[in-house]
Formats: C-alpha cells, sequence, structure tokens
C-alpha cells in the first residue's frame, strides 16, 4: 500500500505494519522482563539475547524491505518483447492445459501480462508471480519481494521459539516465583510461534514444489514449473550467497517474472520443455 496514489489509504493500511513494528519490540522486551530479569544467572542467557537480538533485527529489516519493495508490475519491457521471446502453443496438440502456460489477458489493466501474474484489487495493478496481499507488510507479495517475506516469517519463527522457551523455562520452575511479564511473554511469544511456524514450513514448501498461494488454491492440479527442489530453490533465492539469509540486495534475472522454464504434456503424451519462451 505504500505505492498507493491515495494518501489516506497509504495511512490505513499502514497501520498493520506499525503493529507488526510494535510486536517485534514487544518480543525483546518479553525477553529482558520475562526472563533475564528473573533469571539473571543463567549462563547461557547472553547467547539467548544475541540470538534473539539478531532474528529479531534481521526480522524487522526483512519487513521493511518486504514492505518498501515494488513487488513485481508487469513492465512496459513484457510489451515490447521481440517475436523471437514468444512461441505459439495451439489448442489441438496441448489441449486446454496450454492455458495454464500462456500469457492472458487482465480486462482491469487493459493489457497482456504473463503467465503467474495477478491483478490485485488493493493495488489495482498485476504482480508478476503473485503470491497473495500482505495487509501486515502493506504490500503485495510478488517476485521481487518475497524471498525477503520468507525471510521475515523464518526470523519471527526463530525469534518467537526461544523468546518462548525462556519464558516457559521460568514458568516451569519450582520456586513459582513468576510475574505477568513472564506469563505474557510466554503467551503471546508461543502463538506468534506456532503462526509462524506454519507460515515458515508452507513457504518453504511451496518454494520447493514452485508453486505459490494462489495457484495452489486455484491450480492445485497442475504444476507445469517445477524442475526440482533446487532449481525451483534458485528461482526465488538466485545462485547461493549471504542473499539467502540476509535481506541483502542482489539481482534476478532480467526475464524473472515473465519468463519461466516449463514442461508441458502434449495430446501425445510427450513432455515438452520451454526454457526461454514466452508461450502465448
Amino acid at each position: 500500500m505504500f505505492f498507493h496514489k491515495n494518501r489516506l489509504v497509504r495511512c490505513v493500511y499502514s497501520l498493520p505494519v506499525l503493529i507488526v513494528y510494535f510486536i517485534s519490540f514487544m518480543n525483546m522486551v518479553f525477553l529482558h522482563k520475562g526472563y533475564l530479569d528473573q533469571n539473571p544467572q543463567d549462563d547461557y542467557a547472553m547467547i539467548k539475547c544475541l540470538i534473539v537480538y539478531f532474528a529479531t533485527i534481521t526480522g524487522v529489516i526483512a519487513l521493511t524491505k518486504t514492505a518498501i519493495t515494488e513487488p513485481g508490475e508487469v513492465p512496459l519491457q513484457f510489451d515490447l518483447l521481440e517475436e523471437s521471446f514468444k512461441e505459439s502453443l495451439n489448442t489441438e496438440d496441448y489441449g486446454i492445459e496450454r492455458y495454464h502456460a500462456t500469457v492472458t489477458y487482465c480486462r482491469k489493466c487493459d493489457r497482456n501480462r504473463p503467465v503467474r501474474a495477478h491483478h490485485c484489487i488493493l493495488c489495482n495493478k498485476c504482480i508478476m508471480r503473485m503470491d497473495h496481499h500482505c495487509p501486515w507488510v502493506g504490500n503485495c507479495v510478488g517476485i521481487y519481494n518475497y524471498r525477503t517475506f520468507v525471510q521475515l516469517v523464518l526470523y519471527a519463527w526463530i525469534s518467537t521459539s526461544f523468546v518462548a522457551g525462556a519464558c516457559g523455562e521460568i514458568l516451569l520452575r519450582e520456586d513459582g516465583q513468576t510475574d505477568n511479564w513472564n506469563f505474557a511473554g510466554f503467551v503471546v511469544s508461543w502463538a506468534l510461534f506456532v503462526m509462524t511456524a506454519m507460515l515458515t514450513v508452507y513457504h518453504l514448501w511451496m518454494i520447493c514444489e514452485n508453486s505459490n498461494t494462489i495457484e495452489l488454491t486455484f491450480h492445485k492440479h497442475y504444476n507445469l514449473f517445477n524442475f526440482g527442489s533446487l532449481t525451483n530453490f534458485q528461482q526465488i533465492f538466485g545462485p547461493p550467497g549471504l542473499h539467502y539469509i540476509l535481506p541483502i540486495e542482489f539481482s534476478l534475472n532480467p526475464e524473472a517474472g515473465f519468463i519461466y522454464p516449463i514442461k508441458l504434456e502434449n495430446l501425445k503424451g510427450e513432455t515438452v520443455y520451454f526454457t526461454n519462451k514466452v508461450l502465448i
């Protein structure tokens, strides 16, 4: 929503993002008030603090990057693609399955869009490899910010797991010396841990399958993009590097978002591979 033309809309949809920032801050408060203040003699306290600090700060950076990054609006370059990049498929050879692999037309945008692109009614534009519109980051999650979104939920999972475990350790002590900070820290962190754990596993699984939330919902019987977990993973995260674990910049392939490796089965039962073509 940071890209919406209406200033009032931008302000309203920024509120959930501010809530996430506040929760991230409170996660560290719970660590101190609900654990460190009541267990100052813990030999591993410093290690736990460093892990929570690193995960929380990195998660906040990933949140910010996801929120302010243009998620993948279909560029003008797509309309100007040379004919050499295009290949036509006909129904006689591939049947109805061809419609899951070819360029589609968006009536709202009044233009063609690449395969895997979908129109977001909130952003009012088509997003390449759109996964979903996330109110908690105030933005669509698409080809250009999906990696940092996954890093966000992963680091949220790590930080809340340590805080929930630390506060739970105090709650289980035999001396019964607990307070409201400890109880609140355990309840809130445990709830967030469960949610972020499910999100992390879900999105990592989809990356390995080369799918996304929209495709899994509406086209779950078709997966034309699965070329093995490693290849699928590198389509989102790129070649190996620090950007795998840190929300730092790296360069995607210039055609990322509108040219995908695709495998189609024709009506003869043969599998046909397309690697550098926009199918129409």
